[in-house]
């Protein structure tokens, strides 16, 4: 008999890795703005912006070997046309503004961008192989990545024509937990991609793929110029003329506000886009990265993680400049979501890098915004370089607006006097300013198209309407931080022969103090007392306390021939709160081992057909379900919860993982 061996590296050929709207705040709560005068960096990943244009991010690239690679080439993908905001009659419109659009690569580099590759020993001991992408006529690409959580190597990012100009390191922090990784944007049609291994061992096969490319048809801060080229002025074609330079700001309060601004660049399988950002501060000055903007430009965790930003993208004069600023830094690494509201249009992110040394973290206020009260707006139009506008609150200063047939409730209404918005603007600030504070009160939704002929309509969010949902991360009253609760996992997978499942319950976001949470679980198809064992209670949290963990007995050892499923679901918190987006999780009993078996099996042919061909017939021995592929000499098998490989000529049986690793990409992909 063979004998098992449990590999702590799994073989990563197989697995891809994978409110209602509050009240305004009775009281007004606010915060001061302030800079980091210190702040300590724990981790290369968190380096992104401690000097030079990328930090840390920005080293030289193997480029020994960068002759003569063949590029895989971008196909497909329609550029947009100077489509029409989204807009209703009163002509307010709300968009991100487009600079990329997808397209596709070979169907091969889906399933394995590695194979063939060409790998060199270099000095240090770790091995370097190289991949060439190319979307003739980009100005700049991002490739999405699909990277399994074994892949333990480094990626570098650069220019065909010129490796040394390379970013990265990025590392395991970077894409962990991404069903697709974005690159980082490469100003250039023809991309280089460095894969590392330190350690000098080769990464499992397929545990890279490529999903897309985003063709990047006009830079963040230049603006495409009669369709031939990109042109850098201080009044670009598709920018209003009648914007002010960030330069304008007219006190040390407003330039303080210039600084906790910051352009966003995000991507999707559908394109790239731009909009505008803001740090902000908590009422403890942690110096943790808050960054407020709109939920139509950012509203999901999958988006947030492709953000990167950039900051001091200005010119010094007030009279403009041309060509790219000086003194730009790109913070590659993406945002976590933390909370975000369709009806306000704001999001929550926390930014994963560190921001540049002379960054401002923005104060904010939850006081209400009066009739004719003057107001700032620091923001990227088109991408632009960074603007300033003035104006004021209209009379009323409230509105509601249907845009497209959704309507939103409750927004700041301001009439701006000098300066613009435009696409792109979306997301940023909207401002309050003493002699010596700005403090934020609101995130741009939309204008109106008036262009540079009169005054321009904007609506922003309520930051009074959003706080109590964001007060978790920002503080309470006196500067209070209230833990946020949630359950680690958002979905769980039993397979036969599982008697229960264990729940981790996480605590973060401020632990100095006590905080209690109930659990339950909830019936769904699956029958409480039949095919799990109904399981409430109370968690009793500690001071320091961050992990708890609850066991909840599976009944019926063989599971149906159809998944069934319950929930668990944390409810009541005190001294804490629940994680809106993951606050329970779905426990999913799958069917009979051989129905589940044969759906993995399924899947991982169509998914590594170099691997587990010709297509074969399901058998068994004993608790194992397992298929012979007699193309390649290698066995898949499934015994209980977890997955098994034999390949061809090997000695051990592998052990993969168990199933809950393997069914959400399954599931996904229809099987």
């Amino acid at each position: 008999m063979l004998k098992m061996k449990r590999w702590q590296t799994v073989f990563g050929a197989f697995f891809m890795g994978t409110a209602l709207y509050a009240a305004e705040a009775a009281i007004a709560e606010e915060a001061s703005s302030y800079t980091v005068k210190q702040r300590a960096v724990t981790t290369q990943s968190d380096q992104a912006a401690t000097g030079g244009r990328y930090g840390d991010r920005s080293t030289r690239l193997v480029g020994s070997h960068a002759q003569n690679i063949p590029a895989l080439e971008a196909s497909g993908g329609v550029r947009p046309g100077i489509s029409a905001l989204r807009g209703n009659s009163d002509g307010l419109s709300s968009p991100p503004h487009q600079i990329g659009y997808g397209r596709e690569l070979p169907a091969a580099m889906k399933v394995d961008a590695l194979a063939g590759l060409s790998w060199q020993k270099q000095t240090d001991g770790s091995i370097t192989a190289l991949q060439r992408v190319r979307s003739e006529g980009a100005v700049g690409l991002r490739l999405g990545m699909r990277i399994a959580p074994e892949f333990n190597g480094e990626l570098r990012f650069a220019p065909a024509g010129n490796p040394a100009d390379a970013i990265g390191p990025f590392t395991r922090r970077d894409w962990e937990g991404m069903a697709v990784y974005w690159s980082p944007l490469v100003e250039s049609d023809d991309m280089l991609i460095e894969i590392r291994m330190s350690d000098g061992k080769m990464p499992p096969e397929g545990s890279i793929g490529f999903s897309d490319v985003s063709h990047i048809y006009e830079l963040p801060g230049a603006a495409w110029s009669n369709g031939s080229g990109n042109s850098f002025s201080n009044v670009y074609p598709s920018t209003l003329s009648c914007n002010n330079e960030a330069a304008c700001a007219k006190t040390e309060a407003e330039k303080k506000a210039v600084k906790a601004t910051a352009q966003m660049t995000f991507s999707d399988s559908s394109g790239s886009y731009v909009c505008t950002g803001t740090l902000i501060a908590d009422q403890k000055q942690s110096g943790t990265p808050y960054f407020y903007t709109a939920y139509h430009c950012i509203s999901d965790a999958t988006m947030a993680r492709t953000l990167e930003t950039r900051w001091n993208y200005q010119y010094p004069s007030c009279a403009g400049g041309s060509g790219k600023p000086s003194g730009t830094i790109v913070l590659s690494g993406g945002a976590d979501y933390l909370q975000g509201d369709y009806n306000n249009d704001h999001s929550l992110l926390r930014l994963r890098g560190t921001p540049p040394a002379d960054a401002v973290f923005l104060g904010w206020s939850t006081n209400p915004l009066d009739s004719y009260d003057p107001v700032v707006e620091v923001h990227h139009p088109q991408g632009d370089v960074k603007k300033i506008s003035w104006g004021a609150a209209a009379n009323p200063p409230t509105i509601s607006t249907n845009v497209s047939g959704e309507y939103h409730t409750n927004l700041w209404k301001v009439i701006l006097t000098d300066g613009v918005i435009q696409g792109g603007s979306s997301g940023s600030g909207l401002l309050s300013c003493s002699s010596t504070d700005c403090k934020l009160i609101g995130g741009l939704f939309g204008g109106d198209s008036s262009g540079c002929s009169g005054n321009m309509v904007g609506v922003y969010s309520k930051f009074s309407v959003a706080y109590p949902a964001l007060s978790p991360w920002l503080g309470e009253s006196g500067g209070s931080v209230s833990p946020v609760l949630k359950v680690a996992k958002t979905a769980t997978y039993a397979g036969d022969g599982m008697s229960s499942v264990q729940i981790s319950i996480q605590r973060t976001n401020g632990t100095s103090s006590g905080s209690t949470v109930q659990y339950a679980t909830n019936a769904g198809t699956a029958q409480p007392g039949i095919d799990f064992t109904v399981t409430s209670g109370v968690l009793n949290w500690s001071a320091g306390q961050t992990e708890k963990t609850i066991t909840v007995p599976l009944l019926s050892a063989t599971r149906a021939n159809a998944d069934k499923y319950f929930d668990f679901v944390l409810t009541n918190p005190s001294g804490a709160t629940v994680d809106v987006a993951n606050g329970k999780t779905r426990i999913t009993l799958l069917a009979a081992g051989a129905t589940t078996a044969n759906r993995i099996f399924k899947w991982a042919e169509a998914t590594f057909p170099q691997l587990l061909a010709p297509t074969a017939q399901t058998q068994t021995a004993g608790d194992i379900f397992y298929r012979y592929y007699s193309g390649t000499k290698n066995y898949l098998g499934i015994q209980k919860s977890e997955v098994l490989f034999l390949g061809a000529g090997q000695g051990e049986i592998m052990d993969l993982g168990p199933l809950d690793n393997w069914m959400p990409q399954v599931i996904q992909a229809g099987y």
